[in-house]
């Protein structure tokens, strides 16, 4: 995926960024037009869209923007009848506390009755203190019918085979690093990020801790366990939530962070198809849910990917 040059994915990331920056920024600065239930806001660089609102000219400290008559006229956009959801309500269930997850138990040490326990974490959830254990069901670290003894073997199993994937980048040479761009390439990205992600936990709080130190190896070690998808931005924030969850316990976070990758890498490779596919799938959940701002966001001279993009940086950057 990396070449000697930055790739078009990661120009295309990089890009996004900037804009998703250039947001943040200009809702600190807009102040008190940011909270008006009339106005909508263009980034830089699409004040020329003809979208055919009313609009008046905006200047910001980065920029002129263009804001925007949300409400169009009939004449522009045709009523359609509203579609009355009857949305049902189900009370949230208490999560399952260390009592209740030992219950699902048989005197072997099994796990009994799958589906009753997937019904109870759909409803309620998992507390803190037995999260990490059901995770390692739930993520097929250990199968259901598992016995202690067969979990402990598959601890050791994959404990030893994580260290192969870490020794594999430890052990290069600085001269045989002189001859391999991505490897350099690879670990200065994910060094640039290891250490502004999740600063204001406590648990990443110390620049200098193990914490951080794990959460680059366990990215590092991952590359080479995967070195066709290589690294892009954003793994470090899957990743580390599940470091958390394990306690710095590189090997653990590692196996639970490989099957979200397996899951979750077409929204890193280069065509973008799988954010593509997300936002395309988003745009039918809010036609479903919200008509008119699906209508709305449909009137724009824009691509509904691009404005769906947009309007969730806008609610990121205010949240």
């Amino acid at each position: 995926m990396d070449t000697a040059q930055p790739s078009f994915a990661w120009n295309v990331l990089e890009t996004f960024s900037s804009v998703t920056q250039a947001v943040r920024a200009t809702a600190q600065n807009i102040g008190t037009y940011v909270d008006s239930p009339t106005r909508d806001y263009q980034l830089p660089g699409l004040a020329d869209t003809d979208i055919g609102f009313d609009e008046q000219l905006l200047e910001t400290s980065i920029g002129d923007f263009i804001t925007l008559d949300p409400h169009p006229s009939a004449e522009e956009i045709e009523e359609e009848p509203e579609e009355v959801l009857d949305v049902p309500r189900i009370p949230r269930e208490a999560p399952i506390d260390t009592a209740e997850w030992t219950s699902f138990f048989d005197q072997h040490g099994r796990l009994i009755d799958e589906m009753r326990l997937r019904k109870r974490l759909f409803y309620g959830g998992t507390s803190p203190q037995v999260r990490a254990a059901v995770w390692q069901y739930l993520l097929g670290y250990f199968p259901f019918d598992s016995t202690p003894e067969q979990r402990s073997q598959i601890t050791n199993q994959k404990s030893a085979e994580y260290l192969v994937y870490k020794n594999q980048w430890q052990s290069i040479t600085p001269e045989q690093e002189t001859h391999f761009s991505k490897f350099r390439d690879r670990r200065h990205r994910i060094q640039k990020d290891v250490v502004r992600t999740d600063r204001h936990l406590e648990f990443y709080g110390d620049a200098e801790g193990d914490n951080l130190k794990s959460l680059s190896n366990v990215l590092m070690s991952y590359i080479f366990f995967n070195f066709d998808l290589g690294y892009v931005q954003g793994m470090n924030d899957l990743l580390a939530p599940l470091l958390v969850i394990y306690n710095g316990n590189e090997a653990d976070a590692f196996w639970a962070f490989k099957v979200v990758m397996d899951k979750l890498s077409h929204n890193f490779e280069r065509d973008q198809q799988g954010i593509h596919s997300q936002l395309q799938r988003l745009g039918h959940l809010i036609h479903v849910v919200d008509p008119k701002f699906h209508k709305f966001l449909g009137s724009l001279s824009l691509s509904l990917s691009l404005s769906l993009s947009l309007s969730l940086s806008l609610s990121l950057s205010l949240s």
